[in-house]
């Protein structure tokens, strides 16, 4: 019931007086628009700095008690806090009133006195506060209270007043802080702006989004989809995003592809290296992934949203571990970033994996997406075919376990590595093997079955004496030996640990010749063990691993050969008198 309404029903003088009393103590209205031209009624009101809800500490920390929903931005940035910073040494209490924008002005709260536009604007004024930096902004509040429709002795006595903007029109809180926000996009780091514009993406926007089968985000049948995505923008924003003949600029083609990477991937580890970070040499496989992001989206539909509301936080924790699609997102994601140091280091991928070893044992899965990556970059349709195949396998596994909760309680029978052989077999099927060799042949078995997960690869895709002196060099590595791995070994040759752990000493065998000693045997049954315990017992080879004829004297004058200055006929004749 309006107010006019109750005066108008009020019965008695003491009624009115009592209504009169219970009104709240707000300020004159000030009507405010966001950035999409919606208007919005609020009220000025003061509001002692200690009462204000805001998402971040002073020191750049989430507030648990915020609704987080509400903030848009990474205030956690050292960009933010620099802001926070300057707001606080240099406050223009003018620019902190009456803006007519919901994006500027005095912050706007909510009923519950959370910041829902200008967190960054409160944390500075509460910081000047702080620091002492606040008495002109406090004294100008108290000059202009009555401009404001707020009686000054409401300001003098508080000890930090603060001019808000108290939100009266009822809204879809999320939404409006996000629209309030969109004038600061221009201000936001590109991967802030990605997760903003990867909320804005719906499910029926996604069904559109169809770039060519390389990627191409420009293709005639994405233009929907292109479309749909300046629409939800806004046309504030969407104005600046197109030539004047209306063709897609650069900062838009830039904008979908961080969107998209955001909404199908979720990780801000992989779009802060698109969208801040961008190699040259990795454009094809950020293209490729931009082909298989519809497939990922379904994914996560498929795996995640219906079954986060049924289960508890334990039972996600359990699901993050363990579930196929998680799987896949971090396998992906962390060959792309082997890929990405390699190039950063100039290193060979080789050697990136190698370091990596050093500290915990790559998943295999990483290592056979990083090489078909580092062997397929020039090819962003093949890469994408691999992707777009990995994820829609993965998505047939999960609606085939009722939203992957057999998977998640470890129920599910496929793996990754099953998943992966599928689709190294399916590219194999349509004639890719003969233009970039078989796609995970170290997963799925490929020439050499008994070697290392990774290594079956790259001796295949050798061109020359530099590839396999690295390739040597992975291989003989000595590493502390991964006590669990030998337990396991011991476990089914049914040999003390101390044996075989000798043995591997004896033969420099490192952690990942012993996990290929594991899969080779574990493939030919107990036939297999008890020929590495029959080695074991004769101080033989690894029978696995015995078609290179590595032997302790070899590897170290191939090595030796390998770090001196000598033409490449000296080393190859050095190596043959061995």
């Amino acid at each position: 019931m309006s107010l006019s309404d109750q005066v108008v029903m009020a019965t008695s003088i003491e009624t009115l007086i009592e209504l009169l009393k219970n009104l709240p103590d707000y300020g004159r209205v000030s009507y405010v628009v966001t950035a999409k031209g919606d208007e919005v009624k609020t009220a000025f009101d003061i509001v002692d700095a200690s009462a204000l809800l805001v998402s971040n500490t002073l020191d750049g920390k989430i507030n648990p008690d915020y609704p987080q929903e509400l903030q848009p931005r990474d205030r956690t940035r050292a960009s933010s806090l620099l802001q926070v910073n300057q707001i606080s040494k240099d406050l223009r209490p003018a620019q902190l009133t009456d803006s007519g924008l919901s994006s500027h002005g005095a912050p706007i709260i909510g009923e519950d006195n959370a910041v829902e536009s200008g967190n960054g604007r409160t944390m500075g004024i509460i910081k000047a506060y702080q620091d002492g930096n606040a008495d002109r902004y406090r004294e100008y509040l108290i000059e202009h209270a009555t401009e404001f429709g707020i009686r000054p002795e409401k300001v003098e006595s508080m000890t930090a007043p603060v001019l808000v903007r108290r939100r009266l029109t009822k809204v879809d809180r999320v939404q409006f802080a996000k629209d309030s926000n969109i004038s600061d996009l221009q201000e936001m780091a590109a991967s802030e702006k990605a997760f903003v514009d990867a909320d804005s993406i719906t499910p029926a926007m996604m069904a559109l989004f169809n770039p060519s089968e390389s990627g191409d985000l420009l293709s005639r049948s994405n233009d929907a989809f292109i479309r749909g995505f300046m629409t939800q923008v806004g046309a504030t924003q969407a104005a600046g995003l197109v030539t004047e003949d209306g063709r897609p600029t650069r900062q838009l083609v830039d904008r979908i592809q961080n969107a998209i990477f955001a909404k199908a991937y979720k990780d801000a580890r992989l779009v802060r290296m698109v969208a801040e970070e961008p190699d040259p040499d990795m454009r094809n496989v950020l293209t490729a992934l931009n082909a298989a992001a519809n497939d990922f989206v379904q994914m996560q539909a498929l795996s995640g949203e219906a079954h986060k509301q049924a289960v508890t936080t334990i039972v996600d924790g359990i699901e993050t571990a363990d579930s196929l699609d998680k799987k896949a997102l971090a396998a992906l994601k962390d060959a792309v970033d082997l890929v990405r140091q390699s190039k950063e280091s100039g290193q060979h991928i080789t050697d990136v994996i190698a370091q990596g070893d050093m500290f915990s044992e790559t998943a295999p899965e990483v290592k056979a997406l990083a090489l078909f990556i580092v062997a397929n970059n020039r090819s962003a349709k093949r890469m994408a075919t691999a992707f777009k195949l990995m994820a829609q396998r993965i998505n047939d596994e999960l609606q085939h376990q009722g939203q992957a909760l057999g998977d998640m309680f470890g129920g599910g029978d496929v793996s990754l590595q099953d998943i992966l052989r599928q689709v190294s077999q399916e590219l194999e099927y349509e004639g890719m093997q003969g233009i970039s060799g078989g796609l995970f042949e170290s997963v799925s078995g490929g020439s050499y079955n008994g070697v290392a997960p990774y290594t079956s690869l790259l001796l295949h895709r050798a061109s020359g004496i530099k590839d396999i002196i690295h390739l040597i060099r992975l291989l003989s590595r000595t590493d502390p030996q991964d006590e669990q791995l030998v337990q396991v070994l011991a476990h089914f040759v049914r040999m003390p640990v101390a044996d075989v752990k000798k043995w591997c000493r004896l033969f420099g065998i490192s952690n990942s010749l012993l996990r290929g000693l594991l899969n080779h045997a574990s493939s030919l049954g107990r036939d297999g063990f008890d020929e590495i315990a029959q080695a074991i017992k004769n101080g033989d080879m690894p029978p696995a691993i015995d078609w290179f004829s590595i032997r302790p004297t070899r590897v170290k004058a191939f090595l030796s050969a390998a770090h001196s200055a000598s033409p490449l006929a000296e080393m190859v004749q050095r190596l043959s008198l061995i």
